[in-house]
């Protein structure tokens, strides 16, 4: 007890605990706006934030692990400095492009998906620019072991949003392109103002830096890149496989029973976050890590399914009860992609973006033949057991390779 006291006090425990807030934070967001909006028009906004959000996973290419990794590797704080500011210019560079490519097909967009978001892509394209730093500063607090500006992204994003929507609620200004917003100017904003106050970059260098990235890219960040590609893109394909297959009620059920368990899986993903610098300097990941770790999942694990059983047999009408037996496997499938994080980290560490990258497409494959088995007969626990059966087969190919990179010393 007195370690779990002290990890949830420690820096993993409060960045835990702010992804947690901004978390709180955006579920009554949630309700204000579906309740607000109307079905229809709370399917338009959805549907804005899931193109955007789709597409921005194509617009990383690796960079921001190989700087991770780069970073991570040195400890001169000048040299820190120059990869970090490299990495903001790739960044904004990326964010240009991504934003370009969203305007190019934005029509098209609209005409696959009848759907009418095209006018929100054009509006807020200027603020589209800095969401791929989103990702990079993830990357940049991990190399470093400094937590402390993603915390304060965490929970100021989400609150300043939070605050917006209310605005617009009680003075009754509540419309799409507002509450869209109401979002999107907070991220941005906010992320660009981490960047200036709480990093040093300097942008010395920044060809010969560029070049060293591109090198390292090559070799491992693009790599892992193509796996993260696949196994995101197919993790997310169990959403529209519902809706094709069985309905929008079944998808309705997932996505609460998904909402309530992902929470519970922050804990052991930001203990191994927090200790990806040690593993990536290690010749082997630590007994008393991994210990730690598989601790943290089990309470995890037990937490959630407690935590998921009195929401929503209290908190919901009857007909939502089902989504309990859904967060179950979704719990089972939380823990293994827990238990498999420091291994990862380690061969992340060690430039082993080919292995990782060929883990998460084996993975892909798994999760997209478990989706098309069982969907169609199961519905939303037969999402639920793919996602268990793709956690499962990554822990097992995680594993294999880590044990094979130790026995050849």
């Amino acid at each position: 007890m007195n370690k779990l006291i002290q990890l949830i006090s420690s820096s993993t425990g409060l960045l835990t605990i702010s992804q947690i807030i901004s978390l709180g934070f955006a579920f009554i967001s949630s309700i204000v706006i579906a309740n607000s909006l109307g079905l229809e028009k709370f399917g338009i906004y959805t549907f804005y934030f899931s193109i955007t959000s789709i597409f921005l996973l194509f617009f990383r290419f690796g960079y921001f692990s190989s700087v991770g990794v780069l970073i991570v590797k040195t400890n001169n704080i000048r040299r820190q400095s120059e990869l970090i500011g490299t990495g903001f210019v790739l960044s904004i560079l990326i964010g240009v492009g991504y934003s370009l490519f969203l305007f190019l097909i934005s029509n098209y967009i609209d005409s696959f998906f009848k759907s009418n978001i095209r006018e929100y892509i054009l509006h807020t394209l200027p603020f589209l620019v800095f969401l791929p730093l989103t990702m990079y500063l993830n990357q940049v607090v991990q190399s470093l072991n400094n937590y402390k500006p993603l915390i304060i992204y965490n929970v100021l994003s989400a609150f300043i949003s939070f605050i917006m929507v209310l605005f617009l609620y009680f003075s009754h200004l509540i419309n799409i392109e507002y509450l869209i917003f109401s979002k999107i100017i907070p991220m941005s904003v906010i992320i660009l103002a981490i960047f200036i106050v709480f990093f040093k970059m300097s942008f010395s260098n920044l060809f010969k830096n560029t070049s060293l990235i591109n090198l390292k890219n090559k070799k491992h960040g693009f790599h892992l890149y193509l796996g993260q590609i696949a196994d995101q893109f197919v993790y997310k394909s169990d959403e529209l496989m519902i809706n094709y297959f069985v309905g929008s009620s079944e998808l309705g059920l997932y996505k609460i029973a998904q909402q309530l368990t992902t929470p519970f899986g922050m804990l052991a993903k930001n203990y191994a976050f927090s200790k990806f610098k040690i593993v990536a300097n290690s010749s082997f990941v630590d007994n008393k890590l991994q210990e730690t770790l598989l601790k943290i999942s089990i309470f995890s694990m037990i937490a959630s399914i407690v935590f998921s059983y009195i929401i929503i047999n209290y908190f919901y009408i009857d007909e939502y009860h089902f989504a309990f037996y859904i967060a179950i496997i979704l719990n089972i499938a939380i823990f293994f992609n827990s238990i498999f994080q420091l291994y990862n980290n380690f061969l992340n560490g060690h430039s082993l973006g080919k292995v990782t990258r060929n883990n998460s497409i084996k993975m892909s494959i798994v999760n997209l033949g478990g989706n098309l088995l069982f969907i169609p007969f199961l519905g939303a626990i037969g999402a639920g057991f793919a996602s268990l059966s793709a956690m499962f087969s990554y822990w097992y190919f995680s594993l294999k390779e880590y044990k094979k990179f130790i026995n050849r010393g």
